[in-house]
C-alpha cells in the first residue's frame, strides 16, 4: 500500500454522539485497519485516508466501526405524551451508539467489580428486557414471553455464545418498534393492572423512562472503565 498522506484533525467545541474526542473522526461500517500509535491515540485507515482519533479499541488489529445514529433532541414545542415518546427514542439511539468501537470482547466486559455481571451488552438486553415486560406485556397486555426470569435477577445480563453486538442490538430495535406500536394504540390516561394494583398508563411510562435513563448511566460509566470513551 501506498504511503497515505494523514489527515489534519480539527478540535470541535462540542461533544459528539457517543462519544467524546479531541479530533475529528471518520466513522465507518466497513472493517477499517488501526495501526497503534501512542497510548491514546490510533489512525484509522478509510479508503485513501488516514485519521488520527482517541483510541476506542485497545485489543485487536480491526476493529468494526458502526455508523453513528442520528440523535436529535426532542423539539421545544412537543406535548409531554410526544416528549415521552421522543426521550424513549433518544435514550435508544444514545445506548446503540454507546456500543460504537468496542469488539465483541469488549462489549461482553464487566469492569465494574461489586457488579461482576454488568456489561455494555447486557445493558442492552435488560433494556430490552425492560420494554417487553412493561411496555409490551403489562400495558399493551400482550402475550409475549417474558425476557427475565424473577427467580434470577442477573438473567439477561448473561451474554450467550451465539450472541454479538449485531443480534443485540437487533433485538432491541425490534422491542422498540413494538413500544411504538404499542403505544400508539393504548389510551393513555387509562389505567391498567399494575404490579401494586390499578395504574395509569403514563403513570408507569415515566417509570419505565426513568429507569431506562438509569440504566443509560450504567452504561456511561461501563463504557467509560472499558476503554476511556467518554460523552452522551
Amino acid at each position: 500500500m501506498a504511503k497515505i498522506p494523514s489527515v489534519t484533525a480539527t478540535t470541535p467545541s462540542h461533544r459528539t454522539v457517543g462519544v467524546r474526542v479531541s479530533r475529528r473522526v471518520i466513522v465507518s461500517s466497513e472493517l477499517v485497519a488501526i495501526t497503534p500509535g501512542s497510548r491514546f491515540c490510533d489512525t484509522a485507515v478509510v479508503g485513501e485516508q488516514a485519521v488520527a482519533f482517541p483510541r476506542l479499541s485497545v485489543r485487536g488489529e480491526r476493529v468494526r466501526r458502526m455508523v453513528l445514529r442520528d440523535r436529535p433532541w426532542p423539539d421545544d414545542d412537543l406535548t409531554l405524551a410526544q416528549s415521552v415518546i421522543g426521550y424513549f427514542e433518544f435514550i435508544h439511539t444514545t445506548a446503540v451508539n454507546k456500543l460504537d468501537g468496542l469488539d465483541e470482547q469488549q462489549a461482553r466486559a464487566t469492569p465494574l467489580a461489586t457488579s461482576p455481571v454488568m456489561n455494555p451488552l447486557g445493558l442492552i438486553k435488560h433494556l430490552t428486557a425492560v420494554q417487553r415486560q412493561h411496555i409490551q406485556r403489562t400495558i399493551g397486555g400482550q402475550d409475549l414471553p417474558s425476557l427475565w426470569r424473577s427467580d434470577d435477577h442477573d438473567y439477561e445480563f448473561r451474554i450467550g455464545p451465539d450472541e454479538t453486538v449485531t443480534s443485540v442490538v437487533a433485538a432491541y430495535d425490534a422491542e422498540w418498534e413494538r413500544s411504538r406500536q404499542t403505544l400508539r394504540e393504548v389510551d393513555w390516561s387509562g389505567f391498567i393492572e399494575g404490579y401494586r394494583g390499578p395504574i395509569r398508563v403514563e403513570r408507569l411510562l415515566l417509570d419505565v423512562l426513568q429507569e431506562s435513563a438509569r440504566h443509560l448511566g450504567h452504561l456511561d460509566v461501563v463504557r467509560e472503565l472499558i476503554d476511556g470513551a467518554r460523552g452522551e
